[in-house]
This record gives structure tokens, C-alpha cells and sequence, in this order.
């Protein structure tokens, strides 16, 4: 939105006219660039008029030239005529007449963009963050809602008929299932519309009876599991000592006496503490609290495998290298004794072909001189 300030009229009281610039993008965005307010000025001048000819008659200063000198008149009569002559100008007619000017005056443009207010804006933003707070609080409000719901349906089929039925005595079952049936009519009526804490506290009063039975059942259920693996740890390490005492492998073979007696009574005392847990479960009912826990087992066998493998698997020293083997691991010959030496020095080198080939050439080379002397006698 554009607004052009400071409109006034003509001082005639005619309305001003206003021009204005214009500019159209080629994103079809369109802005007002420039406005201007026309001022119109009136100036009026006087035109003597000739009553003779008709002819407008203008006044030109006399300009004395250089060709002809200048002569002061002094005679009266001269004087008498240049008054004469004025007196005739102002009896002459003149004309006025009227030029108006038109001159641009800028005038300020204050631009508005479509939108709100810093102050609106903060209103806006206020409102934006109290709508926000709303929502999350009656989420908040509905996930307790429904949370208790779902533990009422969730527990009452378990515990009527299910697999929690057994792991709770007679009195607290019954007990639990009188809550359970009044926190459902509780909230189909008064409960529909109470705050997030009032359906909190409805829950933990109900988890309070029946979060003991729920961990009895995990309980039973898992504690097979935990303790087979605390059994099966017990039987490696002691299959360990028994290779190491039995010699069947080297495996174990380089582990101190005093690291395998370590090893065995730390396996003596699980095992013992193993017995004492598993004689508690034999006599222990099923509405009873366990008074070992799964994560308690679990946390033996850990300890067990981590105090007992760490010496068992030390490992093994490094072989030192033989004397005879260089550091690149090639074996070096030994030189030969000094018996076999003095015996290849003594024997003088066999004769070779080449040497034949010479001794047969030698005494070809003989045998002409001889028939030549031969021939010289006779």
C-alpha cells in the first residue's frame, strides 16, 4: 500500500496535480517509484502598445557607437522635444500580459507492506506459545488417560483367568481386581475430564499392587534361562583346568601353577554360591518374592568368566630362535673341518681336457722337426 503526503491545493484553490512513476518487474511485482506535485505560477509583464500603426513598440537604450562622437546638446529646445517625446510615451496604451510557470515539487511516499505490527506480532507470538502449551498439556493429559485405561484392561485379564493368577495369594488378587473395576467406572464418569495428575495417581496406586506380581511372573519365567548359562560357564572353566591337569593339550600349557589354583577357588566359591541359589528357588512359591534376581545371576556368571578367562587366556611367550638361524631365518653352513681342508690342499687339480689338447699339440709340433733332421743327415 502506497500513500502519497503532503497533497495541497493550487493557491488559486484549484486541485493540484499530481504525477506519479511507476514500476512493473518482471516478477509482476508493481511500485509506485516517484510522485510529484505540479505547482503552477502566474507572472504578468506590461507591453506598450503604438495607437498609430498598431504595432507594439519596444524601448531600446540609445548605445553611443565608436564611428560617430557624441555632442551634448545645450539648447532648451532640445530638451524641449526629449519631454515632449516622454510625454507621448506615457500617453501611449499598454498591454498586459499573463505566463504561467509549471514547476514539479517531490513528494514523500511512505510504503506500507501487507502484514501486522510489531505489536500485533508480539500478540500473535503470545498467543501462538500459549496454544502450543495448551496442546501439550492435553496431550499430556490424554497419554495419562489412556495409560490408565490400558494398565486397568491389560492387568484384569491377566490376573482373572491369565498368567498372572498364580503368582499372586487369594487376598491381594481380589483385592487388585476391586481397584481395577473401580478406577474403569471412575473414569467413564467422574474421571472423563480431570487433570493429568489425577490420572498419575490413579496409576501408581494401582502399580503398587500390581507391579510385584507382574516382576514374579518375569521372574519364574526367565530364571531358568540365566541360571543354564551360569551352569554352562562353570563347566568350560572347568573343562580349562582339567586340560591343563591332564596335559591333553598345550593350550594351557604355559599357565602357572598358582594362576590354576586361583582359577579353581574362584570356580569353587560360584559354584558353591551357584548351589546355595538354586536350592532357594527349589523351596520358593510362586507368590513369593525371589530373593535373587535375574540381573543378580547375570551379574555373577559375568563376574565369573571375567576373573577366570583373563588368567586363562594369558598368552603364550614367544619361542626364543635357534643358534644357527640367522635373523632372517635361513639356516648358514657349516664350514668344513680342518682335516678335509689339509686334503684338498695336498691333492693337486686333476688335469683338465685342455690341458690334454696341449700336450698332444706340443708333440705333434715336435714330430715334423724330427723327420726334418732326419731328412738333413742323409
Amino acid at each position: 500500500q502506497y500513500t502519497i503526503d503532503q497533497i495541497r491545493p493550487q493557491p488559486d484553490g484549484t486541485p493540484s496535480k499530481i504525477k506519479v512513476k511507476v514500476h512493473l518487474n518482471r516478477h509482476g511485482i508493481f511500485a509506485i517509484t516517484q510522485a510529484s506535485i505540479v505547482d503552477k505560477n502566474e507572472e504578468s509583464t506590461e507591453i506598450a502598445m503604438d495607437t498609430k500603426g498598431g504595432i507594439e513598440k519596444t524601448t531600446v537604450p540609445n548605445v553611443p557607437t565608436t564611428n560617430e562622437p557624441t555632442v551634448e546638446s545645450k539648447t532648451p529646445a532640445g530638451n524641449n522635444q526629449q519631454d515632449g517625446d516622454e510625454d507621448e510615451d506615457e500617453d501611449e496604451p499598454k498591454k498586459t500580459t499573463t505566463k504561467s510557470k509549471m514547476k514539479g515539487i517531490d513528494l514523500p511516499i511512505i510504503v506500507r507492506v501487507s502484514g501486522t505490527t510489531k505489536q500485533e506480532l508480539d500478540q500473535l507470538i503470545e498467543q501462538e506459545h500459549e496454544m502450543i502449551s495448551s496442546d501439550k498439556r492435553e496431550k499430556e493429559r490424554s497419554d495419562a488417560k489412556n495409560a490408565v485405561e490400558e494398565y486397568v484392561y491389560d492387568m484384569r485379564g491377566k490376573l482373572d483367568g491369565g498368567e498372572y493368577e498364580r503368582y499372586s495369594d487369594e487376598r491381594n488378587r481380589q483385592r487388585l481386581l476391586n481397584d481395577l473395576r473401580t478406577t474403569e467406572n471412575w473414569l467413564y464418569n467422574q474421571g472423563m475430564h480431570q487433570d493429568k495428575y489425577a490420572y498419575v495417581e490413579r496409576l501408581n496406586a494401582l502399580k503398587n499392587l500390581g507391579d510385584p506380581i507382574r516382576n514374579r511372573y518375569y521372574e519364574a519365567e526367565n530364571r531358568q534361562y540365566y541360571m543354564q548359562d551360569f551352569i554352562k560357564s562353570l563347566k568350560q572353566i572347568e573343562d580349562a583346568i582339567q586340560i591343563w591337569q591332564t596335559k591333553s593339550s598345550d593350550k594351557y600349557s604355559h599357565i602357572d601353577k598358582s594362576d590354576i589354583e586361583k582359577v579353581y577357588r574362584i570356580l569353587t566359591e560360584k559354584r558353591k554360591w551357584y548351589d546355595q541359589t538354586a536350592n532357594r528357588f527349589n523351596t520358593l512359591r510362586q507368590h513369593e518374592d525371589p530373593a535373587v534376581l535375574c540381573a543378580q545371576i547375570k551379574q555373577e556368571r559375568d563376574a565369573l568368566e571375567r576373573e577366570c578367562w583373563n588368567i586363562l587366556n594369558k598368552p603364550k611367550p614367544k619361542a626364543d630362535l635357534p643358534k644357527d638361524t640367522s635373523a632372517d631365518g635361513s639356516r648358514r653352513q657349516a664350514p668344513p673341518s680342518d682335516g678335509k681342508q689339509q686334503q684338498n690342499q695336498s691333492q693337486p687339480p686333476p688335469p683338465s681336457s685342455s690341458g690334454k689338447k696341449l700336450s698332444s699339440s706340443k708333440k705333434q709340433s715336435q714330430q715334423p722337426n724330427t723327420q726334418q733332421s732326419s731328412m738333413e743327415t742323409d
